[in-house]
């Protein structure tokens, strides 16, 4: 598998309450589960015992950005996951069927992602920036349809590239071909 999460999320309560509610260990412990967070840029830390459905064990993490009370973003490297490629954000949105998924993929332009498969349909829409895959060019509002177990890459950013990725089934383990 790929990268590591970013959750971008909207809550309808004045920024700093919920800043306090994000940044404070005992609250992530009662919203997800036991950690070692602090709100420190570089604060490497981990969630203990993952009771998410689809996770196991720990997950390390590391603080990237802090920006009282704007912004709050952190690795995410859970025992589902690969090595993360540098340069890409996964932000889940959604689950269309059992284990499917919807993402918004951020890529940093130059982050190549290799040649590689899933075990499971996929559908990409560029929203915006201009991502090179398999030699061919797309730009913003181009849609293409990988199916399983079909080479799939390499994808190469361009630009800065905004992707939404629907995935019809677990994502597997993104292996190399």
């Amino acid at each position: 598998m790929l990268q590591n999460l970013n959750m971008e999320v909207f809550y309808p309560y004045p920024p700093q309450r919920v800043w306090q509610v994000l940044t404070n260990r005992q609250a992530l412990a009662v919203w997800l589960m036991e950690n070692d967070f602090e709100p420190r840029l570089g604060h490497k830390f981990r969630f203990l015992h993952s009771t998410l459905p689809g996770l196991e064990g720990n997950i390390d993490c590391e603080v990237i950005e802090l920006d009282e009370p704007k912004r709050l973003a952190f690795t995410w490297q859970d025992s589902m996951m690969c090595q993360p490629v540098p340069g890409i954000k996964l932000l889940p949105l959604a689950e269309p069927v059992p284990k499917g998924s919807i993402h918004r993929l951020r890529m940093i332009a130059g982050t190549v992602i290799p040649v590689h498969y899933h075990p499971c349909d996929e559908y990409v829409y560029v929203l915006n920036g201009t991502i090179e895959t398999a030699g061919r060019e797309c730009k913003a509002g181009t849609f293409w349809f990988t199916p399983a177990h079909t080479q799939n890459g390499p994808h190469k950013a361009i630009t800065s590239v905004d992707l939404i990725t629907i995935r019809l089934g677990e994502m597997g383990i993104v292996e190399e071909l």
